[in-house]
């Protein structure tokens, strides 16, 4: 197992997001100093108990908010997450964050996706699979990778979010639909290979590469909680919560009849990406990182049923 370093205090940008969020929490348990950074400090007040974290209101895409925010801290998480509208200035603001690294000092960790390495010519996909940089989004994702890497920072390729409080993971949306008894939708083909990530393990695994000594400069695979289906997962969900529901496929006819509206618009850009299987090979970061056990999708299921029931309650 790599060397190890103590996190001593942390910079979350965007850090009101979900691995924003869990990031926090697990750190403030490992006695880091947090400040949590995103856009509105309202926000941040609502999302954090300001009395174990640090708030900071800045716009890191502007180099010197970027740097101030950094400042003093030995670990950058940076979380920015943006709609699929503004997809490409994911290049740029890493750019500003590549700055941020190199004047303060700070290891940073990017939060990024496997949409960066699709269409995958291979499966599992690796940590040597190349970015193919077929649309302006995904090129954008690919040149943020390459910025932060080219500043010291690691690159942290994830599978699809679960786990309660991912409000924008497709598998999410199809686990509340059936808990709250509506006809569950799916992206794609529902009996194709996926692999899905809990957001406590990837909090988790984020902050473990973190605190390795040597593990900028390069991209990391992250797992999922095992090879399964979209189909499966939905089953699951109503083996849970007894409702009998049959899943259907968003088909392309179907989005292209509303792609005047944003969502649809993603959905539609997207489809190539969900109609394909996606599995991982992280065996490079669970050497790295040793002892990982994932949390097992009727574990997370059952958590984002309960997730759901509270918010309809």
């Amino acid at each position: 197992m790599a060397e190890t370093r103590k996190i001593e205090r942390a910079a979350i940008f965007g850090a009101s997001g979900v691995i924003g969020r869990q990031l926090a929490k697990k750190l403030i348990a490992r006695g880091s100093k947090v400040r949590v950074v995103a856009r509105s400090h309202e926000r941040l007040c609502e999302s954090f108990d300001v009395h174990a974290v640090e708030c900071v209101a800045a716009d890191v895409s502007d180099a010197a908010q970027a740097i101030e925010a950094a400042r003093d801290c030995d670990t950058l998480f940076h979380c920015v997450g943006l709609p699929w509208g503004e997809y490409t200035r994911h290049a740029a603001i890493g750019r500003v964050v590549g700055e941020a690294l190199r004047a303060t000092g700070a290891f940073g960790v990017l939060v990024s996706g496997y949409w960066s390495r699709t269409p995958a010519t291979n499966l599992p996909i690796t940590d040597s699979h190349p970015r193919p940089r077929q649309s302006a989004e995904t090129t954008a994702r690919a040149d943020q990778e390459e910025f932060i890497e080219a500043a010291g920072g690691a690159s942290a390729i994830l599978p699809d979010f679960f786990g309660p409080g991912a409000v924008k993971a497709l598998i999410n949306s199809a686990v509340i639909d059936v808990a709250t008894g509506r006809e569950p939708r799916w992206l794609g083909r529902l009996d194709l290979e996926r692999e899905f990530i809990h957001v406590g393990d990837a909090a988790d695994l984020l902050i473990r590469l973190a605190e390795r000594r040597g593990a900028g400069g390069r991209s990391w695979i992250f797992p999922g909680s095992g090879v399964t289906t979209p189909r499966t997962i939905i089953d699951l969900a109503c083996a849970q919560t007894g409702n009998a529901l049959t899943p259907s496929t968003l088909t392309r006819d179907e989005l292209a009849q509303s792609a005047d509206d944003p969502a649809s618009k993603a959905m539609l850009d997207l489809l190539p990406i969900y109609d394909a299987p996606a599995t991982f090979n992280a065996s490079e970061l669970l050497a790295l990182v040793s002892d990982f056990t994932p949390t097992s999708y009727e574990t997370g299921v059952g958590e984002v049923i309960a997730w759901a029931r509270e918010l309809d309650s």
